[in-house]
């Protein structure tokens, strides 16, 4: 249940985000999908930290031996526990999908039809390069200085510092809600 290929993430989500566009055209024009896809792309950065610090990290608020704290650990807490277990870095669709579908359920109140299909393909999108990036973390190699340093501050969170570098794909939220880590060498 919890454990989940990277590659099953873009084989799963690519169809539906591309069904989105699709539906979503019959309600509006291709600029208006193309401003609601770039919004939902780059608000999944924000979702991605709010995720991270506040239902992944919520673990000290959860009472101790309950089947809540065994399905936080599952969630989230396995991954903290065994870093880096290939099967253990991407979400499994079944959780995601869980997730979405509340996100959808919220954004439907919020945004016409053809501006909510833009904005979920966006956010869609936003999700599995997140979860993309995020196994690159783990297991990748670059020569390149930006990814080497996301890298650097991704594992630091998991090795030194928990309760710090919630960001996955970048540190601007950290730096906006000051949770980037203390020392600024990673």
């Amino acid at each position: 249940f919890t454990r989940t290929p990277w590659w099953v993430i873009p084989i799963y989500w690519t169809p539906i985000m591309l069904g989105l566009l699709y539906l979503g055209a019959e309600y509006e024009s291709a600029q208006v999908m193309a401003i609601g896809f770039v919004f939902g792309l780059l608000s999944w950065t924000l979702m991605e930290y709010s995720i991270h610090r506040f239902v992944f990290h919520y673990d000290e608020n959860i009472p101790e031996g309950t089947i809540y704290q065994c399905a936080h650990f599952l969630l989230h807490g396995v991954h903290h526990f065994m870093p880096m277990d290939p099967m253990r870095l991407v979400m499994p669709p079944a959780l995601s999908t869980f997730l979405a579908l509340h996100i959808l359920a919220i954004l439907s109140c919020v945004f016409s039809m053809g501006m909510l299909h833009a904005v979920c393909a966006g956010l869609i999108v936003g999700y599995v390069l997140y979860d993309e990036c995020h196994y690159w973390l783990h297991h990748g190699t670059s020569q390149n200085l930006y990814l080497n340093q996301l890298k650097s501050y991704h594992l630091r969170h998991h090795y030194k510092d928990f309760k710090a570098g919630f960001g996955i794909t970048s540190d601007f939220w950290d730096k906006v809600f000051g949770t980037q880590f203390v020392n600024a060498e990673y």
